[in-house]
């Protein structure tokens, strides 16, 4: 089975790799949010109030929701929920790996 989001041309985005970005501004305007009310001061009206307070709630809520959706496995990748398959253990020997010279 392949995934739609692997079988776009190079010139797209994938839709994983967008979300990434969109969570990275959420919290990139997270760290900048102190230093942006320093730097324009206090509210001067109600308006202004309840709109920074709204953009916060909305860019905090986003970033949380962003990373449990990209923290989420993807269905079918390397997921088994069969007996046969439900061990991590291969049929690899580590510690012949482990004595192999590197390079």
């Amino acid at each position: 089975m392949s995934n739609a989001d692997d079988e776009a041309p190079p010139n797209h985005v994938k839709l994983d790799e967008l979300l990434s970005w969109v969570e990275f501004g959420c919290w990139a305007a997270i760290a900048f949010f102190p230093f942006l009310c320093w730097l324009n001061g206090p509210a001067v009206s109600s308006d202004q109030y309840v709109m920074r307070t709204i953009l916060i709630v909305v860019v905090v809520l986003g970033a949380f929701a962003l990373r449990f959706l990209n923290g989420m496995p993807k269905s079918g990748v390397g997921v088994s929920f069969s007996r046969e398959h439900s061990s991590v253990e291969s049929d690899v020997n580590h510690s012949e790996i482990e004595s192999r010279p590197l390079g």
